[in-house]
């Protein structure tokens, strides 16, 4: 019989007739395997106790003086539990098997006398099923070691990526602090050349801001208009400083040559920060008109991106609307000419905002979009807006509902807050707290709108 496993098995045969067991074991003489034989139970009891190698099977007699098949059967379990039984009888008593089978774990039973090549057979099957046992344990067991390793890798990689979640975090915190850095000392550099208008373009993003958001757009986008109403007159920088207003009337044709450019000078200063894509277009576009008589492409309608055309009414109502002082504002010069009203029926800022409205009014569909002018509209009647400048404060000073009109650091240059957070109580008291252990960078630049 050919041998097809790597296992070395052994074979116990139990039996108080001597010819039994010679008979047997002339029978397995030439298989591979190794013969064990006892004459009682408690004979083979003992040798498995002292057998270095576990036997994979137990051939025992039923009928033995002392103890019987079965009760050894049972007995042997506790030092062979994996090994298959078979209980040789040679009569036929149904209660004897059964309990053979329920107690000692018999797989079969085989009678006397039994044919050779039958009883072969079946021991070569009973060996085959202890092999498929063992295996099985063999593969549980590395199946268990292997989701215990699994379970290991599992928590390491859950640690790496959480760690590398932080990490990221941590990295995406701090190029998104340059980012703002880089905003915020465009934003201060605009300031610096122009200090007659410093805040414009902090009140011009947070206005079209609100204008953008009442027009339904969000997320990127958002942030995009935003920082380019900040940004809007980054490419006045360098030139005459009699050039900054927009009001071109009492410019020559050499002064407004020059003046034209600069939105085209604000989108080349910015095209190739990554980040400012969008903003660049935005910067250059605002000064488009809706009829397409504006500069620098003569673009009209909906061919400005709308970033551009809420920009330019947000612009133009700063412009006119932050500028009380009749003499440097020609539209309100204009405005009391046309309707007869002065700065003594109201109060010249409440003056300067009806005729920011009377500007935009009197130019819609020719310099601006009607529809983001109605939305301007709608937002001055139901919640204003003001032009109160920004004040320097300490920390314990804010209250809820200010705006910062810078980013806001700590001493040590970490970046906590962009411009134009409103603050909330629940900031605040954070900001204090916070102020403890990293100290924030005072004073604090905020303004109630």
């Amino acid at each position: 019989m050919d041998d097809k496993t790597s296992y070395a098995h052994s074979i116990l045969l139990v039996d108080d007739e001597a010819s039994i067991l010679k008979a047997m074991t002339r029978l397995l003489r030439k298989t591979p395997y190794t013969i064990h034989i006892s004459n009682s139970g408690q004979e083979a009891l003992d040798l498995l106790v002292t057998l270095d190698k576990k036997v994979s099977m137990i051939i025992s007699d039923q009928k033995m003086p002392g103890m019987s098949g079965s009760e050894f059967l049972e007995k042997s379990r506790q030092y062979v539990p994996d090994a298959v039984r078979f209980l040789l009888t040679g009569y036929s008593d149904m209660e004897t098997l059964v309990d053979a089978i329920n107690k000692g774990g018999v797989q079969r039973y085989i009678s006397k006398p039994w044919n050779d090549n039958d009883l072969l057979l079946t021991i070569e099957h009973g060996l085959r099923q202890y092999e498929l046992v063992l295996e099985n344990r063999r593969l549980m067991e590395v199946t268990k070691k292997q989701n215990a390793q699994l379970l290991q890798v599992g928590r390491l990689l859950d640690a790496k990526v959480k760690q590398r979640t932080t990490e990221l975090k941590e990295k995406t915190q701090e190029l998104e602090d340059s980012f703002y850095n880089i905003i915020r000392s465009f934003s201060a550099l605009t300031d610096t050349f122009f200090p007659e208008d410093s805040g414009h373009g902090r009140r011009v993003s947070a206005l079209a801001n609100e204008i953008a958001r009442k027009a339904g757009v969000e997320g990127e986008e958002l942030r995009n208009i935003e920082i380019a109403s900040l940004l809007h007159d980054i490419g006045k920088i360098g030139i005459s400083k009699s050039l900054v207003s927009p009001f071109q009337d009492h410019m020559s044709p050499s002064e407004k040559a020059k003046y034209v450019k600069h939105s085209m000078e604000g989108f080349l200063i910015l095209r190739f920060i990554p980040q400012l894509e969008k903003v660049s277009l935005y910067i250059k576009s605002h000064h488009e008109n809706y009829d397409g008589t504006g500069f620098p492409e003569g673009l009209a309608e909906d061919e400005i991106p709308l970033g551009s055309r809420i920009i330019a009414v947000a612009d133009a109502y700063d412009r006119i609307a932050g500028k009380p002082e009749k003499n440097e504002n020609p539209v309100l010069q204009e405005y009391e000419r046309a309707t007869g009203r002065t700065s003594d029926h109201v109060e010249q800022s409440e003056m300067a905002h009806q005729a920011a409205i009377y500007y935009l009014k009197q130019n819609a569909f020719s310099l601006f979009d009607p529809n983001i002018i109605k939305i301007l509209l709608e937002i001055l009647k139901t919640q204003g807006f003001t032009f109160q400048e920004e004040k320097k404060m300490q920390l314990e000073k804010l209250e809820p509902g200010m705006v910062l009109t810078r980013p806001l650091y700590t001493v040590k240059g970490r970046f906590l807050l962009p411009y134009n957070t409103t603050l909330t109580a629940s900031v605040i008291s954070k900001l204090i707290s916070m102020n403890d252990s990293d100290p924030i960078q005072e004073p604090v630049y905020a303004a109630t709108y």
